[in-house]
């Protein structure tokens, strides 16, 4: 491929939750240290607009815990819509789907329909339910980026091959502290057990766990009173 086609490249890249949205950040970033000129299109958040994403609707109006209300519903329509429409009358030269199954194992369909080659980053955890779907990425996906070592295997098992990338975070999360320094900035024994609870990364993911992490935690010290909690 020649240095013109190359930075002509268009990708669409489609993150509708917090947590895709840091790790396509950083893949955008990555990305362009490759190929500088590439132009990416999609829907993102903060974070991948700040990377220089050129974004359709924004990943804060599709995140959705439990039953979504009629606003959600809407929101989700319109942004497929518009992705829809993007494939059809402007398709780019590759699609960039990031977790969020439910809507990207969708749109990874139509991108089939109009032979636009789909890359998936982040597998659904389909080895932890509605493994069915496995049927779905064989047939719409041309590749997986899984970031479990052991979802190689998984997909294996399910004749299709994927491509272990290791997990984002360990490029990100880098621990300077000492567990006695940590301990000590935010009031925990070293000596103790710790327990970290992540509620999560949407706001409502965090309102809906709180309470039940909190339960969990008052049994977890009636069993050992030792026991240290962390929420991050």
């Amino acid at each position: 491929m020649s240095a013109r086609s190359r930075s002509s490249l268009r990708i669409l890249i489609v993150a509708g939750e917090a947590s895709g949205d840091l790790h396509g950040a950083s893949f955008l970033r990555a990305l362009r240290e490759l190929v500088p000129g590439i132009h990416a299109i999609g829907i993102g958040g903060a974070r991948l607009r700040a990377a220089g994403l050129q974004c359709l609707f924004p990943a804060e109006s599709l995140s959705i815990v439990g039953l979504p209300s009629l606003t959600e519903l809407r929101n989700v329509f319109s942004a497929f819509t518009k992705i829809l429409r993007l494939l059809k009358k402007e398709p780019p030269d590759l699609v960039v789907l990031i977790d969020f199954p439910d809507f990207n194992l969708l749109l990874a369909r139509f991108a089939k329909r109009y032979n636009l080659p789909v890359f998936y980053y982040i597998s659904p955890q389909i080895w932890a339910w509605r493994e069915g779907r496995v049927k779905t990425i064989k047939k719409y996906v041309d590749t997986m980026a899984v970031i479990l070592p052991f979802e190689v295997d998984f997909y294996a098992r399910h004749g299709f091959r994927v491509e272990y990338v290791g997990h984002p975070l360990l490029d990100v999360v880098k621990p300077a502290l000492s567990r006695k320094t940590l301990a000590s900035l935010v009031g925990l024994d070293p000596e103790r057990p710790w327990v970290g609870f992540f509620p999560g990364s949407r706001p409502r993911e965090v309102r809906a766990h709180t309470r039940l992490f909190c339960e969990t935690f008052t049994l977890l010290r009636q069993k050992n009173p030792a026991i240290q909690g962390i929420f991050v």
